[in-house]
């Protein structure tokens, strides 16, 4: 398993396999704490499941492995903005990074960098991949697409897509994801919109009424359901059979019992299709899509975070079923921590 690192005085990004894991703030006495940064690739095995393995001996012995340099320009890209927001595509062979005004393309088994996704307008920090699309925000309230032009993943520009009737305010694209079926986007916006762009189309549709607040997630859930969270702290399911007569339907919403936080991630789980998790706060909850009957949508909430966790992901392999990694924020007083762990079997069975 590879675990991708990048370290320096801005925002770092961790990634385990296709996990995409990331966290911001290293500690100032850190040897990276200077102006400079990197990218680095470990590699360490996961103990399986049901192992007695002493965590400590395990953390200790990643901490002994050589890493790999995969970007040495001080982790930046060329107008010296901090690497951030990893995601692997290509079950893992390729990594993405966002650099705020760039999107970088590497090779993640020669380490070498394949090239640079950049628009006219600085790329706002907001990204995502599908299986030949690209997607970015832009400073400008517009979504940047790339599409993929081979199987040597050379991804070429497609065009800007913006709104075909501008918001009265000025609108800043919040939240992407690209659709499974890979024909579209679905975006949140700051005016509270959901919207949807179809890639063959030349603008994006306004298609939902507002939201209950700024969507900050966005996930496929499989089908016309999609899963939105946002900044206000709102989760739902939503069915978006009917968002071309400006209308979703709320299926379901779920309680986090956290008040003030806002919703981060939120991830379909790869191993049961009505179970996802989200990042709250500190916290990472596990929740039913559909609830069963007689049983709670809340499943587990994982409170072993100190600070703010960026971001999370589920093990892909059936070998490490239910298995988390997850990443918080640190501070200056509590380092930014790396959390590989999964409930008892009493709660997900």
């Amino acid at each position: 398993m590879s675990l991708y690192s990048s370290l320096g005085n801005h925002h770092a990004c961790t990634t385990v396999s296709d996990w995409s894991m990331s966290h911001s703030n290293p500690r100032d006495d850190s040897p990276w704490s200077g102006d400079m940064s990197i990218i680095t690739k470990s590699q360490f095995t996961l103990p399986p499941r049901g192992s007695m393995t002493n965590s400590a001996s395990t953390l200790a012995a990643f901490n002994g492995l050589p890493a790999g340099v995969m970007h040495d320009k001080h982790g930046q890209d060329e107008f010296q903005v901090s690497v951030t927001a990893f995601k692997m595509h290509d079950c893992g062979n390729i990594l993405f990074g966002c650099a705020l005004r760039s999107v970088l393309v590497f090779d993640a088994n020669s380490l070498k960098r394949k090239g640079t996704l950049v628009l006219l307008d600085n790329i706002d920090g907001v990204y995502d991949v599908g299986r030949d699309y690209v997607v970015a925000n832009s400073v400008n309230g517009e979504i940047g697409v790339w599409k993929s032009g081979s199987r040597n993943h050379m991804w070429r520009y497609n065009d800007m897509r913006r709104f075909k009737a501008p918001p009265e305010k000025r609108t800043l694209i919040t939240a992407l994801r690209v659709a499974k079926s890979d024909k579209g986007v679905y975006a949140g916006d700051s005016n509270k919109g959901l919207s949807y762009c179809d890639f063959r189309e030349r603008y994006i549709g306004r298609l939902s009424s507002p939201q209950t607040g700024v969507i900050s997630s966005i996930e496929d859930a499989g089908g016309s359901k999609i899963l939105v969270g946002t900044y206000e702290g709102d989760l739902k399911l939503l069915d978006t059979r009917f968002m071309s007569q400006g209308n979703t339907s709320e299926v379901c919403s779920y309680a986090t019992g956290l008040y003030g936080a806002g919703i981060g991630a939120i991830r379909m789980c790869p191993h049961n299709e009505n179970m996802f998790a989200c990042s709250a706060g500190s916290d990472v909850l596990i929740y039913y899509k559909e609830k069963p009957a007689s049983k709670q949508s809340l499943l587990f909430n994982h409170q072993a975070h100190r600070t703010l966790v960026m971001d999370f992901g589920w093990h892909p392999s059936r070998n490490n079923i239910y298995t988390i990694g997850s990443v918080d924020i640190g501070s200056k007083q509590v380092p930014g921590e790396l959390q590989i762990w999964r409930p008892s079997d009493m709660v997900m069975y």
